[in-house]
């Protein structure tokens, strides 16, 4: 009998919470064609999301990586990197709606422009049979190269000049007729600058993947610049 008031509290307070999420949908998970090929399945952020998730800024995990790999049904550090400014994009726009809040700084006059943006009506390169691999002609040394874009998982090879330099030739496959990982790697120590920019320019293709770049319209000098639009952490945050 000491039971009884308590499994009906439990029912009227089921009831009460079905009566004030009527209008909420029990599954907003979207199915989301991705730019390098294929689909996964996007839920938007939670509340529990947000609050465990801002623990990590700051932290060593790369938090915006995180925010996607826990409302995804794939490990996103499996995928490409061209496909991530696209997810962080979509995540957004499925949790908190599309219109984007920003401040910018005229690069002309230093003034702070705020602006809003529609992140649906940014474009999105999608590659057309996307393998992940390139192949590229080396200017200086006239030689092909076959190179592997980097995936998520590998952005820390990115994270500064020297470590990319010494993991520069994890991205090269073949070189000419040499398919050799070592001998790669020390070809990739003699290797010409301008060779050394055509692969790093190759690795960071710019036709696919989410189009950043936005056009601002100072409102002090009334000068026209080309600009990225600003995705950091503060992207999560609705203004």
């Amino acid at each position: 009998m000491d039971n009884e008031p308590k499994e009906d509290l439990k029912e009227e307070i089921k009831e009460a919470l079905a009566d004030l999420f009527e209008n909420v949908e029990k599954d907003e998970a979207q199915i989301i064609s991705i730019p390098s090929g294929g689909t996964l399945k996007m839920r938007p952020l939670t509340f529990d999301d947000e609050r465990r998730l801002a623990s990590l800024t700051g932290a060593s995990v790369e938090f915006l990586t995180e925010y996607i790999n826990s409302c995804t049904d794939r490990d996103v550090s499996e995928l490409w990197i061209v496909d991530k400014l696209f997810l962080i994009s979509k995540l957004r726009s499925i949790s908190f709606g599309s219109e984007y809040s920003a401040e910018c700084t005229c690069p002309e006059c230093d003034a702070k422009n705020s602006l809003t943006i529609d992140l649906n009506d940014l474009a999105v390169g999608m590659g057309d049979n996307f393998s992940g691999e390139i192949t590229i002609n080396l200017p200086k040394m006239d030689k092909s190269a076959i190179l592997s874009l980097p995936k998520i998982k590998d952005e820390g090879y990115f994270s500064s000049a020297d470590i990319l330099h010494s993991n520069l030739w994890r991205f090269i496959k073949q070189i000419g007729d040499y398919t050799n990982g070592p001998l790669i790697a020390e070809a990739v120590k003699q290797m010409p600058i301008t060779d050394i920019h055509a692969v790093l320019k190759a690795l960071q293709p710019e036709d696919i993947g989410l189009q950043t770049q936005i056009m601002l319209a100072c409102n002090k000098c009334n000068k026209q610049s080309v600009m990225e639009l600003p995705i950091n952490e503060g992207f999560f945050i609705v203004k």
